[in-house]
């Protein structure tokens, strides 16, 4: 799969929620791999979240590692979104349950 096949591609966490879509790449240039995917977060989440952004669109790294399979026109990650918002969270001092 080509990375511009992968654009726009719909991410859904491990519990089927529909987080966004994937807007870009984070290259590592040394290694020569991605190593995480941008996802640009659909409104509800980033809300949910506490990460939107009144202007723009609100996008977040998440790691390769997160990423359970491809199918179709999905990334299914391994990860709830709880698990990814206390990933990107700590310093708000916020933690939400699964």
């Amino acid at each position: 799969m080509k990375v511009d096949q992968a654009r726009g591609r719909e991410v859904i966490e491990s519990k089927g929620w529909k987080i966004g879509r994937i807007r870009d790449f984070i290259f590592d240039q040394e290694g020569w791999k991605i190593t995480a995917i941008e996802v640009e977060l659909t409104r509800e989440i980033a809300e949910e979240f506490k990460l939107r952004k009144r202007l723009g669109k609100t996008c977040i790294p998440v790691g390769v590692d997160h990423i359970r399979a491809i199918s179709g026109d999905h990334v299914v990650l391994g990860s709830s979104k709880g698990d990814l918002f206390n990933i990107f969270a700590p310093s708000q001092g916020q933690k939400i349950e699964n």
